[in-house]
């Protein structure tokens, strides 16, 4: 039985006429290495995903240690949440690239162990399984 991870890795993000597309990838636990035990590493069991924000408004990062889910925040995929009522929709510039002025601002986050990426858009983002090996490849040969 194959196990759900609750860890993602950053493997991407790029940002291109108003869409924001972020690429996760799951960790596992890997082998012992003799410095952190056993470390969270990508293996055979690793799902990678691609998020798409069509139209982005903004987004912003932050250090996965000093961000802080809320009570309210609503979890759409291990990776991904909303947080209702946000602080940073009541403060964002209704001038940016994908804003509207017509329709609500939604905050989304997207939680991995080193960043976790914020984004304000209009619409739900897409979700879709990609392949692991395919993205890093590309990552490597930009």
């Amino acid at each position: 039985m194959k196990s759900i991870s609750r860890f993602w890795q950053l493997l991407s993000l790029t940002y291109q006429e108003a869409t924001l597309t972020i690429c996760v990838a799951s960790l596992h636990k890997g082998n012992p290495d003799g410095l952190v035990g056993v470390p969270l590493v990508l293996n055979e069991e690793s799902k990678a995903f691609k998020i798409s924000f069509e139209p982005t408004e903004e987004y912003r990062s932050k250090s996965e240690p000093c961000f802080t889910h809320e009570e309210t925040d609503i979890s759409i995929t291990d990776y991904l949440f909303e947080r209702p009522d946000s602080t940073y929709c009541k403060e964002a510039c209704p001038f940016g690239a994908g804003s509207s002025l017509t329709e609500a601002m939604r905050h989304f986050y997207v939680f991995t162990e080193s960043a976790v990426i914020e984004v304000l858009c209009t619409n739900l983002p897409a979700v879709e399984p990609i392949q692991l090996k395919a993205q890093q490849d590309a990552a490597a040969n930009p």
